[in-house]
Order: structure tokens, then C-alpha cells, then sequence
């Protein structure tokens, strides 16, 4: 509720500064530029309450319709404005858009860049030896990985799905609010998928916006749910090891026990 408190008091604290403006007759449209952000924190507050992140309209395909963009374009430019800046800080250049955390499995934020693209496709690239036969230097290759698994758990940006190599492709949209607890059953479903993905040599990539809190914590419940585990902060400190920039809140915190609790892990 802190999130959806500070959304709110900002929505506040927009409104009466549009009507003050609209009192002191300032022109117009910077008058119904402030009613329409006060609007867009209003609206997300009550959102972030209720917990429904699904107020921005993403479909299964990522894709947000043009009502949202026009709608909460104040937000994307906040976020888009965020990431900007996240991304040239000395910790979060050192570790890039996407970490290989282990292998096969890449976590981080919004893969919109070159270097994220580039990642994803030079180990989709990989070949493997598999014996038998003969190239160049005498071994028959087989692409490391035979296909490519994404997990978006944002709910503000539009889900990035153009990657060259990817054989076979699947996308998997479970929007949570940044900073705020995902459900157990968003989380046991992401579990469920990476499991199957893993089994089927994909590659898999697990990303939020930042690549920090929400994006671990999908990640923490499907490796307790592979690994049979419910230790998941020697999970967490594992991954830290390779992403520096991870950190937990206590409501991703919360989420994990209660997913152990109700897995019975």
C-alpha cells in the first residue's frame, strides 16, 4: 500500500497544482497537461491498490494497446526516463542489460538494447559437439540451445519479441507492479514454464524493467521449484555473485515465503 499511498499523494499534490493554475489563468494546456498526470497517478494508485497490475491492457503477444500508450504516456516517459539513467550507473554498466546468472538462464531488465539483442543471439548461436560425424575439424555441431524462452514480468512496457536464431520462441507476460508483492500462483505458473523450458534445451530469459527486484524474484521461485529447495537466499546470494545490482524489498520477500509455504518446498 506505501506504493500506491505515494502515487496517490503525487496525484494530489498534481491536481491542485492544475488548479491553481487554472485559477491564476495560466494557459490552458498546461492546465490539462496537469489534470491528465494527476489523472494517470490517480488512476495507478488505485491499481497498485487493488492489485491489478493489468490496468495498463498488455496482452498475451506483449503488446500494449493505444488507448495505454496515450493514456499513461506520462509514465512511460517517467520509466523510460528511469532506465536511462539506471543503465549509466557504474554498477549496472558493469553487469549489462542481461547477466548470465547460470547457465542458459539470463535475468535482467528491459532487453530494448543493442547489447541485450546481441547477448541473446550470440548464445543462441552456440554450437555444441554431439559426435558422429565431421566438419572442418572433425566433429558434428548441434545448436546449444533449440529454441528460446522470455519471461516479461513487466506491466508498463511492451513485451520485446524479435530475436534472430530462435528456432522455436515462447513469450510469457505476468505483469506485477515494480516494487510490489507478485502472486504465488503468477509465480508458480513462471516456475512451471522455465522447469519445461529448461528440459527443453531452451534458452530462457527472465526480465523485469530495471533487472533488480521483480525479475530475481520470479527467477528465486522456479530454481526452488526445480531445485526442490526452500533456501532461497543462498539462491539469491548465488545470483548476486554474477548480478550485483539485485536487490529484495521486503514485500519480494514476502512473496518467496509464501510461495515455499505454499508449495510446501
Amino acid at each position: 500500500m506505501g506504493r500506491a499511498a505515494n502515487a496517490g499523494i503525487v496525484s494530489a499534490i498534481v491536481l491542485h497544482g492544475g488548479l491553481a493554475c487554472a485559477y491564476f489563468k495560466l494557459p490552458t494546456i498546461f492546465v490539462l497537461f496537469l489534470l491528465h498526470l494527476a489523472s494517470c497517478f490517480l488512476v495507478l494508485s488505485v491499481a497498485i491498490a487493488l492489485r491489478k497490475p493489468e490496468i495498463f491492457g498488455k496482452d498475451g503477444e506483449g503488446d500494449l494497446p493505444l488507448w495505454s500508450r496515450v493514456f499513461f504516456w506520462p509514465l512511460s516517459a517517467i520509466t523510460y526516463t528511469s532506465l536511462f539513467f539506471f543503465r549509466r550507473r557504474r554498477r549496472a554498466k558493469e553487469c549489462g542489460t542481461l547477466t548470465e546468472v547460470m547457465p542458459g538462464i539470463l535475468l535482467g531488465g528491459y532487453p530494448n538494447d543493442r547489447h541485450a539483442k546481441q547477448k541473446v543471439e550470440e548464445l543462441l548461436s552456440q554450437q555444441q559437439d554431439c559426435g558422429g560425424g565431421s566438419n572442418e575439424v572433425g566433429e558434428k555441431t548441434t545448436p546449444k540451445y533449440l529454441g528460446l524462452t522470455v519471461i516479461d514480468v513487466t506491466a508498463e512496457l511492451t513485451g520485446i519479441r524479435k530475436y534472430a536464431g530462435a528456432t522455436s520462441f515462447q513469450y510469457l507476460n505476468l505483469p506485477c507492479f515494480d516494487g510490489e508483492r507478485p502472486s504465488v500462483k503468477a509465480m508458480k505458473i513462471a516456475a512451471k514454464i522455465i522447469a519445461r523450458a529448461r528440459e527443453s534445451s531452451h534458452l530462457i530469459v527472465v526480465h523485469c524493467t530495471f533487472g533488480v527486484g521483480r525479475s530475481t524474484t520470479f527467477l528465486l521461485a522456479a530454481l526452488m521449484w526445480m531445485k526442490k529447495s526452500s533456501n532461497w537466499e543462498d539462491l539469491f546470494s548465488d545470483i548476486k555473485k554474477k548480478r550485483v545490482v539485485v536487490r529484495l524489498n521486503k514485500e519480494y520477500k514476502a512473496a518467496l515465503n509464501a510461495f515455499v509455504q505454499e508449495m510446501k518446498l
